[in-house]
């Protein structure tokens, strides 16, 4: 099956920088993928932390309703990333009701199920085949694709959620080097993502949360486009002081361990190398991986090939969000452009693809608040 792979969608944030709420992007998206055969939708297809999962979802369920036009009697794989968890937590715990409890696999694609969160999006795909993939899926033998979400309990840049991470492992007696199997993974990520779903279920839907964001306005922060002298050295003070202490801090006290420098360059090493530790701890046996999550597309070119210790290619779809800290002012050049898919073909290497390379930054959606 030739498959088109996107990932990163956040519908429903409330910024309204989700992309693919826009009729002309949207019609973009289709109009490059007509001849594929499946549309792979690898993780974070909705955004369940920003507000209460109803309100979440209304853009999720007009973008089904497109998708289900557009790819009818055609195949439509929906994963799961950290962001909408809980459209399988359901079927994860379904799992370990079992008489006799099942490992999740590596690769796992199944009919989608038409309950909880999940099934209510399923059901607006009438005439398309809907499966559900998690953690993740062959497309092919030699091709594995997946969210990438497990890559935080590697990563050496300090975020909210990988200090969040590595403090509940080091509470729980986790070691995320000694992790082989995707319910260890699970043991330690899947609380932390469910503690944060339930925490917004009450909340208004008028302000964002503080934590949501914080990574990318941080970005903004350390790398102001322009700015007077007083945030330029602002900016200077987080980079070479504030960031490098806190890192040291988090070190001393167990966790991470965690580097000092906050570039483009380091951020795109880390994110690698983190990769390249999953593949390793779960024994992915692939010459392609595919994967989402840090919204760093490429490899781009001249970066070379991204290849893994065992001698696996990466390969990150990016996202389809605007986000102007980071891709601002690159006019479809830079890593953090947004609408990039991969395509799978059955015989030849799979290739990032621009949809949105040509596409005006001045017509980009202002994201809110």
């Amino acid at each position: 099956m030739r498959s088109a792979v996107i990932s990163d969608l956040h519908l429903g944030t409330l910024p309204e920088n989700d992309l693919l709420r826009v009729p002309a992007i949207r019609e973009r998206l289709f109009e490059a993928t007509a001849d594929v055969d499946r549309l792979v939708i690898l993780g974070d297809l909705a955004e369940l932390r920003e507000a209460p999962v109803g309100h979440s979802l209304e853009s999720v369920y007009e973008f089904a309703e497109h998708v289900n036009t557009a790819f009818a009697g055609r195949q439509v794989v929906i994963a799961a990333g950290n962001h909408d968890h809980p459209l399988v937590a359901a079927w994860l715990e379904g799992r370990r009701l079992r008489p006799k409890p099942q490992a999740l696999p590596v690769d796992s694609c199944v009919k989608a199920p038409r309950s909880g969160p999940l099934g209510t999006i399923v059901r607006r795909l009438p005439d398309c085949e809907v499966m559900l993939a998690y953690p993740g899926l062959r497309l092919r033998e030699d091709v594995y694709a997946t969210h990438g979400h497990y890559l935080d309990l590697h990563m050496t840049v300090p975020t909210l959620e990988t200090i969040a991470l590595s403090l509940f492992a080091k509470l729980e007696g986790h070691d995320p080097d000694e992790l082989t199997t995707p319910d260890e993974y699970e043991a330690v990520l899947a609380p932390i993502y469910a503690l944060v779903y339930a925490t917004v279920q009450g909340r208004p839907t008028t302000a964002r949360p503080l934590a949501s964001g914080a990574s990318v306005r941080m970005w903004g922060a350390m790398y102001p486009e322009a700015g007077d002298r007083l945030s330029r050295a602002r900016a200077l003070a987080l980079r070479r002081g504030v960031i490098p202490a806190a890192a040291g801090l988090l070190n001393a006290a167990g966790l991470g361990p965690f580097g000092t420098e906050m570039t483009g360059s380091e951020l795109r090493r880390a994110g690698i190398a983190a990769m390249c530790r999953v593949i390793e701890r779960l024994g992915i046996d692939a010459d392609w991986v595919i994967y989402g999550h840090t919204h760093r597309s490429g490899p781009l070119p001249g970066e070379g090939d991204w290849r893994a210790p065992t001698g696996a290619r990466l390969m990150n779809c990016g996202a389809w969000t605007w986000a102007p800290q980071l891709a601002g002012g690159t006019e479809g050049k830079g890593p953090y452009w947004p609408g990039r898919t991969v395509i799978v073909d059955e015989d030849v290497p799979p290739r990032l693809v621009g949809v949105l390379e040509d596409f005006p930054e001045s017509e980009m959606p202002l994201p809110l608040g």
